[in-house]
Order: C-alpha cells, then structure tokens, then sequence
C-alpha cells in the first residue's frame, strides 16, 4: 500500500486531498461561535458581588445588546466578535462620574465565557469573571 502513496499522480492527489482537509478542518475551527443569548455572571466588586444577566445579538463581527444589573440596565456599545473573543463597552453613571466599562472575554465553550472587565483608562481596575449562558446566575 506504501507504494502507492511514493510516487507520481497518486502521491499527487492524496496531498490534495490532505491538504483540502486541513483547510476545511482550519476554516471550521477558525469560524467564530454565535454568542446570541442570555448570558449570567456574578461579578465581585469592590461594593461587593452583582448579579449580571447580559443579554446578546449577534450578526456577523456585530454585537448588540444590554447589561442589566441590580443598577438598571444598560445597552452596551462598540461590541464585536472575532472567532472566539468578545469586546464590548457599557457606560455607567457611578455617584455622578460618568464611566466607560471595558470588557473582554473569551468563548470557552458553547455556555462559558471569561472576561475580563476594566474601567477604561483604569488597568488596575481589572476584574475576572465567567458568564454562563441560560440566564441565571452561576452562584
């Protein structure tokens, strides 16, 4: 069977093939997920944890959607998707200071994401996080 493979049209083709695969394998691997759905987190802060239900649409690299807390709920802005990292802003008003949330994360899998979420210019503000798809809380 070796034989066949050594050389000629048969070698020929059987790298076609190999190679046709390993594109298909790679285009599907690289496709990004749909993160379009409730998402639930508990996010510890320094006032203490929130409960946060993230609402998506997604269309195409486009992401829209809300964040609703315990503090009300708020769309979020400049969202986008690419294969498996998410980016989103969410402006908030804390004690009158208006401030900019900057959140990234990775999809892990179809029902987990890691974030990581920032006051926008604030790089020791960073706070970890999982969301959960499904809508509830993960306490």
């Amino acid at each position: 069977m070796l034989e066949r493979f050594c050389c000629g049209e048969e070698r020929v083709k059987f790298s076609i093939r190999l190679m046709a695969s390993l594109v298909a394998f790679v285009a599907f691997s690289a496709e990004g997920a749909d993160v379009t759905g409730d998402w639930a987190a508990t996010i510890v802060t320094a006032v203490g944890e929130r409960d946060y239900t993230y609402v998506f649409r997604q269309n195409g690299a486009k992401l829209i959607g809300t964040a609703r807390s315990q503090d009300g709920v708020v769309a979020i802005s400049n969202g986008f998707v690419n294969n498996k990292t998410i980016t989103f802003d969410e402006n908030v008003t804390v004690e009158g200071r208006r401030a900019v949330l900057e959140y990234t994360g990775e999809l892990v899998s179809d029902t987990e994401i890691k974030f990581k979420r920032q006051v926008k210019g604030a790089p020791s503000s960073v706070i970890q996080f999982v969301a959960t798809r499904g809508g509830t809380s993960p306490r």
